[in-house]
This record gives C-alpha cells, structure tokens and sequence, in this order.
C-alpha cells in the first residue's frame, strides 16, 4: 500500500508561512494527473523528492519489511490479440527463485501472464489483516493514434481538454479543394481509443507458510495451482477459454508442495 506520493509538496515558504497560490497549483496538478512523477521534475519545480514508501509507516519496523511493487514489461501482442503470445511469462523479479520459476513453470506459448510471489506474511502482523488482501485486474488500452505523454511520461491530454480533443467521433475530413463539396466521414469510434475495458477487485487471503524452517534453507518451494476459464466449448466460452489448469505444466523437484 502506497502511503504517500514520492514527491513531497512544498507549500510553505521559508518561515514556514503556508502559501495559498502554491496550495491550489498542487491540488490542481494531482487532480489533472499531471503531479511529478520524476526526481528531477520534483526538485526542479521546487518539491522534495522522497522516493517510494509502501505500507503504513507501522510497517517500517515490520520482518521482513514491506517492497514495492514489481514493474515489468510484458511480452509483445498485437492490437486486440485474444490468443497466445511467445515468451509469455514475465517472472517475478521479487521472487527468491527467480529465473527458476522458468524452469519450473514452462512458458512456451500462453496468454501473456506474470508469475507472482506471494508475500510472507511479517512476523509482527496479524493473520486478521492478512485475510483481507485485494488484488485489482484492469484491462487498458492505451492507443498511438495521437501523442497522449511526453518523454517523461507526463499527461498531455486532460480533462480540460473536452472542448477540444484530440479525436473526434466520425469525423468530417477534406479530400479535394472545395470544403463544402469534397469531404467524407471517417468512421472512427472514440470508444475504442485509449480506454479500459475491465476492472475487476477481488478479495482473497494469504495463510501463513507451510514450510519448515529447514525446507525453506533447502530451497523447497510452494507451487499455487490455479485453474482458469469457464464451463463451454470453446465457441461458447469466447472471448474466454474452456476450463484448463494455471499453469498447465509444472517441473517441480522432490519436497516441493504443489497447493
């Protein structure tokens, strides 16, 4: 859980004196989504940039202590590509097994996915608030059709932007030199540029670990075997799949637990 933003606002001046211009330019920027989302931008416009902090700051004194979260690039799919992809996994880089889990869970060729770690549950912490995690899936699509960041990933379209955007529902376009005579509608669907399709939360827990003391120092590993998919034929069940395990095949080694 991300406490606070990495760059701290600065709205006071040298005595401490809160400054109200200063006070409504921040609120403005992180509600345009436009706030700094780099060091250098932070300290250049006058902020202090105090990196990324996870959890609550209960959580600073925590073993093993709270990471922040893996961001990865995903393997390449074409627009709209409902099948499968090659080198498909994307391995937790969090995970002690690390490029392992590629030899365990064969990657060839699947629907892209990420092989998640599950954490370890502090030794300070609670079962209770262990029971109420939440994990949220958004399907996005984002578009190329026109410039929507610059170069340091800033917003260049926002919601002052309504009036005039930057695509517009089947537009009217000129192909010849009379306006008024030569010109033709696009069939362009605005719904269909730079949205979200899905977003979905789920509430799930995570028990404490299984494993010993001495098969955690043999290098012994949990396997989560999940299945994926709904009740159909393939026909019936699309855009989804028919019923299959996650992952399908498993390499696992003597000692390891399959859940």
């Amino acid at each position: 859980l991300l406490y606070h933003l990495p760059c701290f606002p600065i709205t006071t001046d040298a005595n401490g004196n809160e400054l109200p211009t200063r006070v409504t330019q921040v609120a403005n920027l992180k509600n345009q989504g436009k706030w700094y989302n780099n060091k250098a931008m932070c300290e250049a416009n006058g902020h202090k940039w105090e990196g990324w902090r996870y959890g609550a700051p209960r959580f600073d004194t925590e073993d093993p202590k709270p990471q922040a979260p893996a961001c990865e690039k995903g393997s390449f799919g074409r627009i709209n590509h409902l099948g499968n992809v090659q080198s498909s996994t994307v391995p937790d880089p969090k995970s002690a097994a690390g490029v392992a889990d590629l030899t365990a869970i064969p990657h060839r060729n699947n629907a892209n996915r990420f092989i998640w770690t599950i954490p370890t549950k502090p030794k300070t912490s609670t079962q209770q608030e262990w029971d109420n995690c939440v994990v949220r899936l958004r399907y996005n699509i984002s578009t190329g059709d026109y410039p929507a960041w610059d170069d340091n990933g800033a917003p260049l379209y926002n919601s002052s932007f309504n009036n005039l955007p930057p695509i517009k529902q089947d537009p009217y376009i000129t192909i010849g030199p009379d306006p008024e005579q030569d010109f033709v509608s696009l069939a362009l669907n605005t719904n269909q540029y730079g949205r979200t399709f899905q977003d979905r939360s789920y509430v799930f827990a995570i028990k404490p670990d299984p494993r010993t003391d001495a098969q955690k120092d043999a290098g012994k590993v949990v396997y989560n075997l999940n299945v994926r998919g709904k009740r159909g034929n393939i026909v019936q069940t699309y855009p989804a799949v028919e019923y299959d395990f996650v992952p399908n095949d498993l390499n696992v080694n003597k000692g390891d637990h399959i859940h």
